[in-house]
């Protein structure tokens, strides 16, 4: 049987949530795992429904990649926050009982409330391909989706493969720092 093509599209309504929530989930090491103490399927079903709020999250502000009829990649990327999207990301988490909510507001402290809203282009929150389809150019076609001229992101120093392929794309690194968890370079493309 041929294998179909790769297609970038906008995230739909009707399209696997939790396949798209298990992707927000893989794409963070350290903060998701952290907000669903380290429960991978706990993890999925929380950014699924994330994803279907107004939260930066949102499935407005993703384009998966779809290879067999199956998401295996995605890039969610804004131009600015949504209004009061910590308090709804907080609000979101009460209702699972098993997600610690104490990790839920320091996360919102140190990364979500800190998002600004005089973004510059548009920010790159999340880019995930399926650990089963990388290699096949699925991140390139995602980030190469975005025709602003400015593009920003933020890349943990130690995923090496996510830098290479930046800099492939003719991302420069502004500054690292040290964020939660780690260290992460900033980068910024200029078009």
């Amino acid at each position: 049987m041929k294998k179909e093509k790769i297609k970038i599209r906008k995230c739909k309504l009707s399209d696997d949530f939790y396949q798209v929530g298990r992707l927000l989930y893989l794409t963070d090491i350290y903060i998701y795992p952290y907000l669903s103490n380290n429960d991978e399927v706990l993890g999925s079903k929380l950014m699924a429904e994330y994803a279907k709020a107004n939260t930066v999250f949102n499935y407005k502000n993703i384009k998966v990649a779809v290879l067999d009829n199956k998401i295996v990649g995605l890039v969610l990327g804004i131009k600015r926050p949504p209004k009061n999207h910590s308090e709804t990301i907080f609000n979101i988490a009460k209702k699972f009982k098993e997600i610690d909510i104490e990790n839920v507001k320091t996360i919102n402290e140190q990364y979500f409330e800190l998002l600004s809203d005089q973004l510059e282009g548009v920010y790159i929150v999340n880019l995930c391909v399926d650990p089963k389809h990388r290699n096949l150019g699925i991140g390139t076609k995602l980030m190469n989706s975005y025709k602003e001229k400015i593009i920003t992101l933020e890349a943990l120093k130690e995923n090496t493969n996510a830098l290479k392929l930046y800099k492939k794309l003719g991302f420069k690194k502004i500054n690292e720092a040290c964020a939660f968890g780690g260290m992460v370079v900033n980068l910024k493309l200029k078009k």
